[in-house]
């Protein structure tokens, strides 16, 4: 048998344990580094949320008790730079067509289209940011006057009539859908529901969400823009609906003797007609007639001028004025057909109407709007 042996025993050295007592050491320090480290990234990832947080809670303005924050305020500049974008491609392809049929006439709209899009880039131009995002946030400051207005005079619009605004944005007609197309015609047929829903659909992801404005965000602008009308009836009430008025016949020369003579000639009992028709038949291009429907003094002023005005309703009904030099150097002869109060004209009534809303609209703004810094969160994209 074999007879055991005891192994010897490792001895551990003052060196060795002064060396595994250093790597010890070191392992703590590199693992405590790693956790410091760990720490910071995470401070400071979190610092950024809630440092974007904040910034995108932050007001840019406050009407009342109710502030827009940053991120509404960005998301309705993209909103707007994406539909402005989009007319400057409509108005792109356009001038190309009218390029390409060529012919004198489409020269003019060529022309047109072309200024309204070196406008258009212009406002998408990094350097009018500030004025362009400043034109939104003073849409948005009043669409909230609106719609505070609306509810203190408890104007309301149901969920059906900002679906039906809705399908007018997109272009659909829900009433026309259900009509007949005679497919014998040239007539392009109405959009179809399924084709409305597939549209809105994408509309919503190349414009809301690359503007990263909610559906319910949208609607609510939609919303306003509907309560708008209704509020503008409400505040208007004391614009008056009916105004002095004339009813005119101008006739315009080139020189003070021609404009003269033609008084001269009213004065003598000519036809009045019969001188119109003598003035649009001169090819002189400074001859003109103009026979005018009834105006008020402000309509007239606006756009003829002071002087004409006050002389216009000064004259008796049925006598020609002297020759008076207008603003573009022609002389003009007033004749007065008519002079009476009368009811305005609905566009003369709305415009009035819209005048003395956006008065409202200022004076509101002057008492519930505050301001703060907007200009540094501006997007310039897309």
């Amino acid at each position: 048998m074999t007879k055991k042996t005891d192994r010897p025993q490792k001895t551990v050295t003052r060196k060795q344990l002064a060396h595994r007592k250093r790597d010890e050491q070191l392992q703590r320090i590199l693992i405590w580094s790693a956790v410091g480290v760990g720490v910071v990234i995470i401070v400071l990832l979190v610092a950024a949320l809630v440092s974007g947080l904040t910034t995108a809670s932050k007001p840019v303005a406050k009407v009342g008790e109710v502030e827009i924050p940053v991120k509404d305020y960005q998301a309705r500049v993209r909103l707007e730079r994406l539909n402005t974008r989009a007319t400057v491609i409509q108005y792109q392809d356009l001038v190309q067509q009218l390029q390409a049929e060529g012919g004198e006439g489409n020269t003019a709209f060529v022309e047109q289209f072309q200024s309204q899009l070196q406008t258009l880039e212009t406002q998408l131009s990094p350097a009018f940011a500030s004025a362009f995002g400043g034109g939104v946030l003073e849409t948005m400051i009043e669409e909230e006057i609106i719609r505070q207005a609306a509810v203190a005079e408890g104007l309301s619009v149901s969920e059906d009539e900002v679906d039906l605004r809705l399908e007018e944005y997109i272009g659909y007609d829900r009433a026309a859908d259900v009509e007949v197309t005679d497919p014998l015609t040239d007539t392009q047929a109405p959009m179809t529901e399924a084709e409305y829903r597939e549209i809105y659909e994408s509309f919503k992801t190349v414009y809301l969400r690359q503007a990263r404005l909610s559906e319910e965000a949208f609607r609510r602008i939609l919303e306003i823009d509907l309560l708008r009308p209704q509020l503008v009836e409400a505040v208007t009430q004391d614009v008056e609906t009916q105004a002095d008025q004339v009813q005119i016949t101008l006739l315009i020369t080139g020189t003070e003797e021609a404009a003269q003579l033609f008084k001269q000639r009213l004065d003598a009992g000519e036809d009045l007609q019969a001188l119109v028709d003598e003035l649009n038949a001169d090819e002189n291009e400074n001859s003109a007639a103009n026979a005018l429907s009834w105006y008020s003094e402000d309509q007239l002023t606006t756009f003829f001028g002071e002087e004409l005005a006050g002389v216009a309703f000064d004259l008796t009904v049925g006598a020609a004025s002297a020759p008076i030099l207008g603003q573009d150097g022609r002389y003009y002869v007033v004749y007065t057909l008519g002079h009476e109060v009368r009811d305005l004209d609905a566009t003369t009534l709305q415009q009035n109407r819209e005048a003395a809303f956006n008065e409202w609209l200022e004076e509101q703004k002057a008492v519930l709007v505050e301001r703060f810094e907007w200009d540094p969160y501006t997007p310039t994209e897309p």
